[in-house]
């Protein structure tokens, strides 16, 4: 979340209205937090993320965050995209009073920003239908070229 808030300091009028959700936050990639992949060994498991295309495969061991020693059990991309539909349903619910609000006034839905690292990102565009085009084909995809773009704003204009 900290990665995020320095748009909010560039811009402390947002500052009221910034939520920070901590179900929001990228995969936890467990002890492999922080490394590239290419510094592992040949033989670790975690290659068979991008490899296989492996969906349940996590790191052996928790991140601990230095900051406070608060440990993150490791996910797999099964588990993060779980935690991310929890989130999803906590803003539609959260969201759905001034969305009703709004269209009983004839105004247009709310939108919301969410600010986001590439497997939180191509969580929320498997759960909302948002495919990427490669090759002419449209597809949903965790890794490689069938992500969402890195550090580029997504509008996911078919969340509900």
């Amino acid at each position: 979340s900290e990665t995020g808030m320095a748009w909010v300091r560039r811009h402390p009028e947002m500052e009221k209205v910034t939520e920070t959700w901590e179900e929001a936050a990228e995969m936890r990639f467990g002890s492999w937090d922080n490394m590239m992949v290419k510094d592992l060994d040949k033989e670790n498991m975690c290659h068979l993320f991008y490899l296989a295309q492996n969906v349940v495969v996590s790191a052996p061991a928790p991140y601990v965050r230095p900051s406070d020693g608060t440990a993150f059990a490791a996910e797999s991309f099964v588990t993060m995209l779980n935690r991310m539909r929890g989130m999803l349903d906590k803003l539609n619910e959260k969201m759905a009073p001034l969305a009703a609000e709004r269209e009983a006034a004839g105004a247009p839905p709310p939108l919301v920003v969410m600010y986001g690292h590439s497997m939180a990102g191509a969580a929320l565009s498997i759960l909302t239908n948002n495919g990427k085009k490669v090759d002419g084909q449209s597809y949903l995809g965790f890794d490689g070229k069938y992500i969402m773009p890195n550090a580029t704003p997504v509008y996911l204009h078919q969340c509900k």
